[in-house]
């Protein structure tokens, strides 16, 4: 019985030996930074709006043809009037766009404010 054990611990230390220990590291993109200036969504042309994260090129049409149809985004809570965007795509944007020209219009209209 004593061999049967010590045979047990020396094949069982030496499988672990002969199978390694390694780790797997996958690749993970880094979260784009926010830019210094937000990219306000009432002035940028398609091409820039492309650059948000998550705007393609249809997205990026769509809320230029918006913006023209119907006015300028008071908040960016309005970019959810564009078809293709809901409120998940509002939040995962607001580090990086804002609606600056409706906002400014709005103080220099109210001066008291």
């Amino acid at each position: 019985m004593f061999i049967a054990l010590a045979l047990a611990i020396h094949f069982s230390g030496s499988t672990q030996r002969a199978q390694g220990s390694y780790s797997v590291r996958t690749w993970q993109p880094e979260e784009p930074s926010a830019p210094l200036t937000p990219i306000d969504v009432n002035t940028a042309d398609a091409e820039t709006l492309q650059q948000l994260p998550g705007i393609g090129p249809a997205l990026a049409e769509r809320i230029a043809a918006d913006r023209a149809a119907n006015g300028p985004f008071a908040s960016l809570d309005e970019l959810t009037r564009v078809d293709g965007i809901g409120e998940k795509t509002v939040e995962a944007l607001r580090p990086y766009a804002a609606a600056l020209s409706a906002e400014q219009e709005a103080i220099s209209e109210d001066p008291g404010r």
